[in-house]
């Protein structure tokens, strides 16, 4: 049987070190508007806005990272219980979200090295976490040879529900004067080179092969 004290222990294998990270707390924060009542009452308590698609921020005093999960979803992270307690405490009365304390229920780890950002394309996500601020480029567009455009608007099946109500009656005359309604938030094009998407779409070919076969 594993000790705690041996799957704790730091790992340094190809390049990487991974190691936990010791009293680091965690909360999600969760809300019906990216620009209401709640995110305004998040940037009261921070100093920072919620982060917007794909970035991270960081608070006025720099104890706590915030970090994009979805439309109506921010990952909290910080190494203070008693800076996490205080913003929770300021938080319970907001309108329209909560704040909800994952500490204890999840392991937080750190990983550095210079294969970092390989890794991370491997496990499904953007070419790299983004740092605070900042977007990284999007993984679809590499991998598809294609560009991607990200609407400013994503949630786009309650946007779908709203264009066809509008064409029914009335609000726009064909799809044509509905077209121009749309604007892009960000563009995507390829930046992977075609021998390393060869080398991706060979890797999960196989492993797709061997699920199948199980």
């Amino acid at each position: 049987m594993v000790e705690p004290s041996e799957w704790r222990a730091p790992i340094e294998a190809a390049g990487l070190a991974v190691r936990m990270e010791e009293g680091m707390q965690a909360a999600t924060l969760r809300y019906f508007e990216p620009g209401g009542a709640f995110a305004a009452a998040v940037r009261q308590a921070t100093g920072a806005a919620l982060p917007q698609p794909l970035e991270a921020a960081q608070s006025a005093d720099g104890q706590l990272t915030l970090a994009w999960r979805s439309p109506t979803e921010t990952l909290l992270l910080t190494p203070s219980a008693e800076r996490l307690a205080q913003l929770e405490a300021r938080l319970a009365s907001a309108p329209d979200g909560c704040l909800v304390n994952l500490s204890g229920g999840l392991e937080v780890l750190r990983l550095t090295g210079e294969p970092l950002a390989e890794l991370l394309s491997r496990l499904g996500g953007t070419a790299s976490v983004p740092r605070p601020g900042e977007a990284r480029r999007s993984r679809l567009a590499d991998v598809l040879e294609a560009r991607v455009e990200r609407p400013k608007e994503l949630e786009t099946t309650a946007l779908g529900a709203a264009f066809l109500a509008g064409l029914a009656t009335g609000v726009w005359s064909d799809l044509a004067a509905l077209a121009r309604t749309y604007s892009t938030a960000a563009v995507f094009v390829p930046q992977m080179t075609a021998a390393r998407r060869a080398t991706l779409v060979a890797g999960w070919r196989q492993a797709l092969e061997r699920a199948l076969l199980r």
